[in-house]
């Protein structure tokens, strides 16, 4: 597939799973073989496959409820995909962290594998230290 077909498949991806946790619908972006190489640093553990895929998917918005990904950059190259957003939500349930009725907006940068139109890997990075301070949950060291 082109550069561009996995553009759009990462984009769509994260529209239908993560912004609007449709569920159902991960067989059509994501290989049954799926694997992150994004560690949660013990915050929210991510097991291989569609069903760690949709668990960790709904850690997130059970604690995070209207949790939104917005894409501020993205460009393919091959069966590569580079993505540069932004998180955004308020801390409303409880989860792999206690509720605290804050917002966070962070940065995440990813890069993804698309095979056949479906993401088989991803590497990423979340700015949890940042996400912990806005959540009160740390104080800056700095």
């Amino acid at each position: 597939m082109s550069a561009d077909n996995n553009v759009q498949t990462v984009l769509n991806s994260i529209d239908v799973i993560f912004n609007k946790g449709q569920f159902d619908r991960i067989p059509e972006f994501y290989s049954p073989e799926f694997r992150t190489h994004q560690g949660g640093y013990g915050l929210m553990l991510w097991e291989p496959g569609w069903d760690g895929l949709h668990k960790h998917v709904a850690e997130i918005r059970k604690m995070w409820p209207d949790y939104h990904e917005e894409v501020e950059l993205i460009f393919g190259a091959g069966e590569l995909v580079t993505v540069r957003m932004n998180l955004t939500d308020t801390s409303l349930g409880d989860g792999a962290l206690p509720h605290t009725d804050k917002s966070f907006k962070v940065k995440d940068m990813m890069i993804c594998r698309v095979v056949d139109n479906r993401l088989v890997e991803q590497w990423g990075l979340t700015d949890n230290y940042s996400r912990l301070i806005q959540l009160g949950y740390i104080n800056p060291v700095v």
